[in-house]
């Protein structure tokens, strides 16, 4: 049991899914790392439900509010909620994200779907005591799909999640291929980033396109060119791509020959994008899309200086009438702080800017009205002049 402390007990009404160690009063009971336990006042008033987190700052990720314990099904049916709200999106992919965390109401679990392989990705340790429940629900709904699972190392160091990687009862090679709006992308699963692709794009990247038609682009982290690949369909002159990851331009290379008829001039670069940008030439359109820089505050000062180096940079880099995407996904960093590096940027190189668009991850990446946490992924879509 974990009692909250009196002048906290507000949050709980707010229902944000998150209770932070600071608003703990006592615990009683001894409870294990993933155990579900009640929140309560003082006088054991029952508030609510959650995971509960040894290790972890947010010590309690709630999973029901109100007084009764939630119903055994209960992971059961929120798999099955978010299975229907999938189906009623009519995403362009048969690749995209069946269940979005707190998006879905099930905090500390990611899973993504790729054609015919599911990508389990346990965040918690609540998640892992709950696991051989999850893939069987997953099942049940997909009896033909592999399951894999994929951890994210960061969060087993920090919650203790000991399930090893791999695939589920089958057998494969960590490989699969997906359509996107008529594209065809190889994901390496086991060994890629995150589960293997950047899903929570996908909208951002046909968007993007049309903004491509005879344009030279660049594409700045480009991972294995899933935006370098829409500008190429949007009818780009030429597209070139710098990634740091050898490995990620291999699978770009599949990609290529995955998509044989575009007619687009390719430019591949191993490189740090911060040591090649300041050296670069000019472009038409340029996107943006570098890894999480801040996970935690302590980090978010460094964070800041890079995403204004690379918009002071890619201000200088871009010529009249130009466009520039930029992204940040790093989750300790607002929407505000990183808008003002762009704000910033465009000040110090002279450069005039106007909003265009404001950008978000695709509707499969859902997030609860109570938890603005959920939308970490921030992106603008801006004309230079």
């Amino acid at each position: 049991m974990v009692v909250i402390k009196k002048e906290k007990e507000l949050l709980i009404n707010k229902k944000h899914p998150w209770l932070y160690r600071g608003a703990i009063e006592d615990i009683r009971g001894n409870p294990e790392n993933g155990d579900i336990v009640p929140v309560c006042t003082k006088d054991g008033s029952i508030l609510c439900y959650g995971f509960y987190s040894t290790q972890s700052l947010i010590a309690v990720r709630i999973i029901s509010f109100g007084p009764e314990k939630p119903p055994d099904n209960w992971i059961h049916t929120r798999i099955r909620n978010a299975y229907h709200l999938r189906k009623n999106l009519f995403i362009p992919s048969n690749g995209y994200r069946l269940i979005n965390a707190e998006g879905d109401f099930i905090p500390g679990l990611i899973v993504d779907v790729y054609n015919k392989t599911i990508v389990v990705r346990p965040l918690i340790r609540g998640i892992e005591k709950n696991i051989s429940n999850i893939i069987d629900i997953l099942l049940s709904l997909f009896p033909e799909n592999k399951i894999v699972i994929k951890r994210d190392e960061y969060s087993a160091r920090k919650e203790n999640i000991a399930i090893k990687n791999g695939y589920i009862k089958e057998k494969g090679e960590g490989l699969e291929q997906i359509e996107e709006d008529g594209l065809i992308f190889s994901i390496d699963i086991l060994e890629g980033q995150k589960t293997g692709f950047y899903l929570d794009q996908r909208d951002a990247r046909i968007h993007f396109s049309s903004y491509c038609h005879n344009k030279t682009v660049l594409n700045l982290f480009s991972y294995t060119g899933a935006f370098t690949f829409h500008a190429a369909k949007g009818g780009a002159k030429k597209v070139i791509s710098v990634e740091q990851s050898k490995k990620a331009l291999e699978f770009a290379a599949y990609n290529m020959d995955n998509n044989p008829g575009l007619k687009t001039a390719f430019e591949w670069i191993q490189d740090d994008v911060f040591h090649f940008l300041p050296a670069s030439g000019i472009y038409d359109v340029i996107i943006c899309d570098p890894p999480p820089f801040a996970r935690k505050k302590q980090e978010v000062n460094g964070a800041l200086k890079g995403y204004g180096f690379l918009h002071r940079n890619a201000f200088e880099h871009l010529s009249d009438k130009s466009w520039l995407f930029t992204f940040s996904c790093s989750g300790a960093v607002s929407r505000d702080l990183f808008f003002k590096t762009l704000q910033d940027a465009a000040v110090q190189t002279g450069r005039d800017v106007r909003i265009i668009r404001e950008l978000h991850s695709s509707p499969d990446h859902p997030f609860s009205l109570v938890h603005p946490q959920g939308e970490y992924l921030k992106g603008w879509a801006v004309y230079v002049q």
